[in-house]
């Protein structure tokens, strides 16, 4: 772009310079005409440079927070999975609900409390709750308030999202409660342990664009 411009504002020059090219009027409005295109070049540079030191202090930001989210995790013994578009921190069910309950407990307030003081940094990344479950059927006792799974993993991802932005100030319009049920399991629900896998609820972290992304 600069060599463009450069080369536009040589060739005014030399029109300007050569021998019965016209009046001064003619000269006024070529050097008006240098002057616009120097401002143009310089605008764009000062813009180019502005826009690859914000996306620089973005691609910062994302690998800070991914190293506290893996220090996070670490600590808690957490999963944290690394996908194309999100990190995606998963929560036992355990640890955040009794059996078919949506009230967080205290457990589970603790590591939300945890969770949020990083997220809270971030303030640029969206972030997506999906709640999961096993695939047993609601007990006939919960069922007139939980007909399906579908209802209590919502409930409970809405429960999370409530607790993120009440309590901690996170703002809702980064965030977003999804129920996906039995569906999308991560283990077998032939056996306890893999159902118990299955019950649990996931944090999607949205990435900020890789470095390769943000330049021209």
């Amino acid at each position: 772009m600069r060599r463009v411009l450069g080369g536009i504002v040589l060739l005014a020059l030399v029109v300007v310079l050569i021998p019965g090219c016209g009046s001064n009027s003619k000269l006024a409005a070529k050097d008006a005409e240098i002057m616009s295109l120097r401002s143009e070049m310089d605008g764009l540079e000062k813009a180019l440079s502005v826009s690859q030191v914000e996306k620089l202090e973005a691609l910062e930001r994302s690998k800070n927070l991914e190293g506290q989210l893996e220090a996070l995790a670490a600590r808690e013994k957490l999963l944290l999975e690394e996908q194309v578009e999100n990190r995606v921190l998963r929560l036992p069910d355990r640890v955040l609900f009794h059996s078919g309950q949506v009230s967080i407990r205290k457990s589970g307030k603790l590591l939300l409390d945890r969770v949020a003081n990083v997220l809270k940094q971030y303030p640029d990344h969206e972030i997506r709750i999906e709640g999961h479950t096993d695939d047993r059927a609601i007990k006939p006792v919960l069922q007139t308030k939980y007909p399906t799974n579908w209802e209590l993993s919502a409930s409970r991802a809405t429960a999370v999202v409530r607790y993120l932005t009440k309590k901690h100030g996170l703002s809702p319009t980064r965030m977003a409660a999804v129920g996906r049920g039995e569906h999308n399991p991560v283990a077998t629900n032939d056996t306890p342990r893999g159902r118990e896998a299955n019950r649990r609820v996931e944090l999607h972290i949205a990435k900020v664009p890789t470095f390769e992304e943000l330049t021209y």
